[in-house]
């Protein structure tokens, strides 16, 4: 009998084989940009490629040379307008997260009129359809919480 699903004990074997991922941080005495600076490189590292194994990295480096055609003349479906209803069951299967730097909250924006919907629909399509986003939908702000 083929098993899909582990049971709770095997996950848990599994979860303790894992190596910790250990961030270094030392003292740094309320210096919050040091601390940053430390956390970004530690970041960057563990997202680099060198952490790829080699058939990975022959298949990306192989896709990233191909250049993408974001104005093709074909009509594809992934590459249509969204609609409304796209819009509604994507904030209604949104989890109540921070808001960014903007302060919109998803709450916020399930509560809004259809006409207010309709406004940020059309923002929406735009950035899809012209691939030029807005700067501030390029920046994150990363919150490290310790663990207790």
């Amino acid at each position: 009998m083929l098993r899909i699903s582990p049971s709770q004990e095997e996950l848990n074997s599994l979860v303790d084989q894992l190596p910790e991922p250990f961030i270094m941080l030392g003292d740094f005495n309320g210096h919050s940009i040091l601390c940053a600076n430390v956390l970004g490189e530690s970041f960057s590292k563990v997202s680099s490629s060198a952490c790829y194994n080699p058939t990975f990295l022959a298949i990306k480096t192989c896709a990233e040379r191909q250049s993408i055609n974001f104005k093709t003349c074909q009509i594809l479906p992934y590459n249509s307008p969204f609609e409304m209803f796209e819009l509604e069951k994507a904030l209604s299967k949104s989890r109540n997260t921070s808001p960014g730097p903007d302060r919109i909250s998803y709450h916020m924006l399930r509560h809004l009129s259809t006409s207010s919907l309709s406004h940020i629909l059309r923002l929406f399509n735009r950035v899809w359809t012209e691939g030029i986003f807005p700067m501030q939908w390029q920046e994150a702000l990363v919150v490290p919480i310790l663990k207790p």
